[in-house]
């Protein structure tokens, strides 16, 4: 990031130095962008974007003519709305941000639209809107030859199938976006596609297929950069080989991935690996190893709230079968019923997600016959 805004800075200095207000204003826009997305410091990027907008308006007449600066500025503020909790004002900003495209002959630009309008609905978990707007994205990259663009769109509709838990889909999409990547076997976005298809095979209960991706991300030159990914990929392996019952290999990965926890502030890692431990444990007839773990990990799920909620879930599975195998039966009971509770829980909100997709399709359709 620090390299990155140090050349940010200096074509700021180029820009200047040449009289190059448009591209001054292009670079300032990014460095802006750039720096909120790394420190979360929402209201002083909104300061920011304000004087940027000050800068336009007191601009020469040409220059405020440039509406192509007007609409990045709209969407920056879009995004930073919608990455701060506000997605009224998000949406409003997108639909303001579309009214400026309406003379715009560019298609690139304007799969760059749908395609961020997608993300936003589909981090909001509207995913028929999130549907239509990406699948706008994925023909018009096709009909305009765009690999990047296309491969970008791949990865979000496949996010969207295994949200909306239709495995196939989302594999269909992946294996699109890793023939683009492929090409550029050093991108640390290959690694991101070969896990999240490696993931989707680990629930589709296809082991083998996800041990062999895990392994090519742990391969990948750009993980030996990143410690977060070291370690997640150690568990998965570890959590593979359990469900094959591998239980030596699966303690070995387990051990290798809490070693490097033990240099890293990553307490939803640590969770997992207590997880894991405590489903080994069970495994070795080790109930006290079974009990402590589960709730090891229960604590520090609360440290680093868990958005799936499948790990707090299962520390209470775990928590039962330990105690049922210590003879606490009494506890044992309190515990899986804490689990039933959460597993209905979600159940209640995967049907709320169907049901609401399915307003949305009756709201498509009633546009469709009204055209």
């Amino acid at each position: 990031i620090r390299s990155a805004i140090n050349n940010l800075d200096e074509a700021k200095r180029l820009a200047k130095e040449y009289q190059l207000p448009y591209m001054n204003l292009d670079v300032q826009l990014m460095r802006n962008q750039m720096i909120w997305m790394y420190d979360k410091n929402y209201a002083a990027a909104e300061e920011k974007l304000d004087q940027i907008e000050k800068q336009i308006e007191e601009a020469n007449p040409v220059l405020q003519r440039t509406d192509s600066v007007r609409y990045r500025l709209v969407m920056q503020r879009a995004l930073l709305a919608a990455n701060s909790g506000n997605s009224v004002n998000a949406e409003r900003l997108y639909a303001k941000a579309k009214t400026m495209l309406e003379d715009n002959r560019s298609d690139l630009t304007l799969i760059d639209y749908h395609t961020a309008v997608g993300e936003f609905y589909l981090n909001n978990k509207k995913y028929n809107l999130a549907l239509s707007e990406l699948l706008y994205g994925y023909w018009q990259s096709i009909e305009n030859d765009s690999g990047a663009r296309l491969a970008k769109v791949n990865r979000l509709l496949a996010r969207l199938f295994q949200e909306r838990r239709v495995y196939d889909k989302a594999i269909e999409y992946l294996s699109q976006a890793a023939d683009f990547y492929d090409s550029y076997p050093s991108s640390p976005i290959l690694a991101d596609v070969l896990e999240q298809m490696g993931d989707i095979y680990f629930y589709q209960g296809k082991f083998n297929l996800a041990l062999v991706h895990y392994f090519n991300v742990l391969d990948h030159d750009s993980t030996s950069k990143n410690i977060n990914r070291i370690i997640k990929i150690r568990l998965s392996l570890a959590a593979t080989y359990l469900q094959l019952y591998n239980y030596a290999l699966a303690e070995q990965y387990l051990d290798r991935a809490r070693d490097l926890l033990e240099y890293a502030d990553l307490p939803q890692l640590e969770a997992k690996a207590a997880l894991l431990q405590s489903g080994l444990a069970y495994h070795q007839n080790d109930s006290k190893d079974v009990i402590v773990n589960a709730k090891k990990a229960l604590d520090l799920i609360e440290k680093a709230p868990d958005e799936t909620g499948f790990i707090k879930q299962q520390s209470y599975r775990l928590l039962g079968l330990g105690y049922e195998q210590a003879g606490e039966y009494q506890l044992s009971l309190q515990a899986y019923k804490k689990y039933t509770s959460l597993v209905r829980l979600e159940q209640k909100q995967l049907n709320q997600i169907s049901e609401d997709a399915f307003r949305q399709q009756k709201e498509f359709a009633e546009q469709s016959i009204h055209y």
